[in-house]
């Protein structure tokens, strides 16, 4: 089934009809859980703490009160982590976080890493600057 994906509207749906509370903490942190790992598919390392909750206010339609403890569960959970970057906080997963010293600015002093540029299988010369603060 490659490429078959279920976003969070059929399990919210499923989980309304088995009688769970759309105020549930357990429904925040799956929810808060589910916006962390499709900013990552979209491409992101990390996402401002601010717009993280907002996104998960939004798609949950709950209090941003709600959201934060549900943030605040999963980092105790060391699901994922909070990092400081610029004097702003950013979420992580937690296997993107302990890959960050290659390439995070705050943990280089700033520097953009120098990735060689790479022959691919057939040919054709690319090169890769890196990832910048705060995503990739």
């Amino acid at each position: 089934m490659a490429g078959w994906r279920c976003g969070l509207g059929v399990f919210d749906q499923l989980a309304e009809r088995l009688g769970m509370d759309r105020q549930s903490p357990l429904r925040a942190r799956a929810g808060v859980g589910y916006v962390v790992l499709d900013l990552t598919n979209e491409g992101h390392c990390a996402f401002p703490e601010t717009e993280l909750i907002k996104k998960a206010t939004e798609l949950l339609g709950i209090e941003e009160a709600m959201v934060q403890v549900a943030l605040g569960h999963k980092i105790g959970e060391s699901r994922l982590v909070r990092d400081r970057v610029a004097d702003e906080s950013w979420i992580y997963l937690v296997s993107l976080h302990r890959a960050a010293p290659s390439w995070h600015p705050s943990l280089r002093g700033g520097r953009t890493p120098s990735i060689a540029p790479v022959e691919p299988p057939g040919g054709t010369m690319m090169g890769y600057g890196g990832p910048t603060a705060g995503g990739c």
